[in-house]
Order: structure tokens, then C-alpha cells, then sequence
């Protein structure tokens, strides 16, 4: 779920879709008064307390209801409105805006995992309120007809309302999609206990060097933690998390122009490009099992030796990538073979 749509937050915007429906109304009832409009001024009072009642289901957190309710109320005032009044001030228009509001608080309700309102059934009443409202407009002549200015007024009103209405809930629809998304793509590429990149991540990288960069520039290492299925038989699972969460943060900060990944279980891989001769890139590498070797190390009092055994390669002009990050896990093999705690290149 995107972290941007919360019931807090969508109780907010509830709270201010009634009251900006709740104001509309008001002005409603005060113009049909003055244009002597006795019927709608009837049909306001009602929409005024519907209003509140919605406010009423905000409040109890019964967004369900609210909605529901909401949009019947708003959706038969417009087909009242047009069947009064004709379709000249515009009134179907609002049928328009309450079904852009209507689906997104579905797509609201199924982020949330609310009891949320399906929004087919309703769209589709609204639709038969509009086309009864057309048909009874073509039937007959309006019963009160409005002062041009006011009508015009109201139409100009009733267009801004949809294009703003649409332009908002539509661009919190987008903008939530690509959140989420976006969110979506960093678990699928992401390693969650650790934060780094993951395998399927660095293969994507991979699969670019070799189509597009050209290979002897680059250099992989390969990291592992030492004796680790140790720590975890002894000290558990939880002190084995805690350990590879701290070498992922240290690896990171010591290699700062490679791209890394957590390559699986305690191995982490190092992709970098260098100019000329490797022995600067090696001492980095050094500083980072150093740097690891010497970490106060602490789980639940317990004082941990952590150490990391590298291997390094560097790609050949005739290499695949396979066979370049197997040579790197080669020397990484005579490494373990030969001691570890060392980098071998």
C-alpha cells in the first residue's frame, strides 16, 4: 500500500468533501430562495441534512456509509435539479464529479482493506438518473426558468468543478499508482533484512556492462562472512540478522563507487570499473575487511569476532559475465582454503 493514503488522511479528505458539499448547498438553498425556486429550496434543506448525517458517519468512521450516502444524495439533487429546471444550469454536470469521486474512494477502500463500496452498481444508477433526468427534460418545459446570468453563472460554476475535481482525483490516482509501483519495484530488487540490492538486481546490472560498457574495465568482488553458519547455530538466527545487517552497512560505506548487492545467504557482491592498475581498487577492498574485522560486533551482550574472506576479479576482453563473477568466486574459494579473513586477487 502507498504510504501516502492512511485512514487519517483519507478521513481528512472525507471531512472536507462535506464540508465543501455542505457550503454548496447552503448557497443553493439561498439562490433558489431569492430566484423564488420553492421546490429546490425544499430539496436543499434535505441535501443540507444529509450533509450532516454523512459528517455523522466520518466521524463514527463508517466511510462506507459516508460514501454510499453521499453519493445518492448529491446524484438524485442533480436529477431533481434537471428535472426542474431543464439541463440549461448545468446541474448533470455534478453527476460527472461525484462518479470520479465514487471510483477513488473504491481504489481508497482497497488500499485501506476497508468494507469499501463497489463502485459499479452506483455508476450505473447515476447513469439511469441522468438519462431519466434528460428524457423528462425533452418531455416537458422546465417549471421555474432561472434569470440568464444566474444560469449562465451556474454553468460556468459547474464546469470549473468538474475539470478541478477530475484534475485532483485523478492526479492522486496517478501519483499513488507510480508510489506504489515504484514501491512495488524496490521489494522485488531489494534485499529486505539488509536494505541492499538484491541478486536479480545486480543481474540487471550485469546484463548492461556487457551490452553496452566494455568489460576489461571492470572488476567484481566477491564478500563472505567467515564461519557464519557458526554464529547462527550458536547465537541464533536473530544474532545472525543482526550481523548481516551490520556488514551490509560497513561493505556500503567503504565502497562507495561499486554497485553491491546481496548476492545470497552471507555473500555479498562488489561491481566496480577502474582505470589502469588494480592495486588502489584492492587496497579499498582491504580497508573494508579491515574495517569489518575490527567492528565492535555486540548481540545481547555477547561480543562477536567478525571477519570477510574476498575474492576479486578482473574481466577479461574474452569473458561472459558468467565466467567472470565464477572467477571472482574462485578466488574467493582460495581464500576460505588458504585461512580467510583475506582478500585474494
Amino acid at each position: 500500500m502507498n504510504e501516502l493514503i492512511t485512514l487519517e488522511r483519507t478521513k481528512r479528505m472525507a471531512l472536507m468533501l462535506n464540508v465543501g458539499l455542505l457550503s454548496i448547498h447552503v448557497i443553493l438553498f439561498l439562490l433558489f430562495y431569492l430566484c423564488n425556486v420553492t421546490f429546490l429550496v425544499c430539496v436543499n434543506v434535505l441535501s443540507i441534512l444529509v450533509c450532516l448525517y454523512s459528517l455523522l458517519r466520518v466521524w463514527q468512521d463508517d466511510l462506507r456509509s459516508f460514501v454510499q450516502v453521499t453519493y445518492l444524495g448529491e446524484a438524485l439533487h442533480a436529477a431533481l435539479a434537471m428535472c426542474v429546471l431543464g439541463l440549461g444550469p448545468g446541474f448533470q454536470l455534478g453527476l460527472v464529479t461525484m462518479l470520479i469521486m465514487l471510483f477513488y474512494a473504491e481504489y481508497v477502500g482497497r488500499c485501506l482493506e476497508l468494507d469499501y463500496v463497489f463502485a459499479d452498481p452506483l455508476a450505473l444508477l447515476g447513469l439511469g438518473l441522468y438519462l431519466a433526468g434528460v428524457v423528462f427534460s425533452w418531455l416537458r418545459r422546465p417549471f421555474y426558468t432561472l434569470p440568464r446570468g444566474v444560469e449562465l453563472g451556474l454553468q460556468i460554476y459547474w464546469g470549473i468543478t468538474v475539470f478541478l475535481c477530475a484534475i485532483t482525483f485523478l492526479r492522486l490516482f496517478v501519483h499513488n499508482a507510480f508510489r506504489s509501483e515504484a514501491k512495488l519495484s524496490d521489494q522485488v530488487t531489494h534485499d529486505k533484512l539488509t536494505g541492499l540490492p538484491n541478486r536479480y538486481y545486480m543481474s540487471a546490472v550485469l546484463d548492461r556492462i556487457l551490452e553496452r560498457e566494455y568489460l576489461p574495465g571492470y572488476w567484481a568482488a566477491m564478500a563472505d562472512i567467515d564461519n557464519f553458519k557458526h554464529v547462527n547455530d550458536t547465537y541464533g538466527h536473530n544474532c545472525g540478522d543482526y550481523v548481516l545487517r551490520t556488514v551490509a552497512r560497513l561493505i556500503r560505506e567503504g565502497a562507495e563507487q561499486a554497485e553491491l548487492c546481496r548476492w545470497g545467504g552471507e555473500e555479498f557482491l562488489m561491481v566496480g570499473r577502474v582505470e589502469g592498475d588494480m592495486h588502489p581498487q584492492i587496497a579499498k577492498l582491504e580497508r573494508i575487511r579491515l574495517k569489518v574485522m575490527e567492528h565492535p560486533f555486540q548481540f545481547e551482550g555477547q561480543k562477536l569476532r567478525v571477519t570477510l574472506t574476498i575474492g576479486v576479479a578482473r574481466c577479461g576482453e574474452d569473458m561472459s559475465v558468467s565466467e567472470w563473477i565464477n572467477q571472482a568466486d574462485q578466488k574467493l574459494y582460495q581464500g576460505k582454503c588458504s585461512g580467510k579473513n583475506k582478500v585474494v586477487s
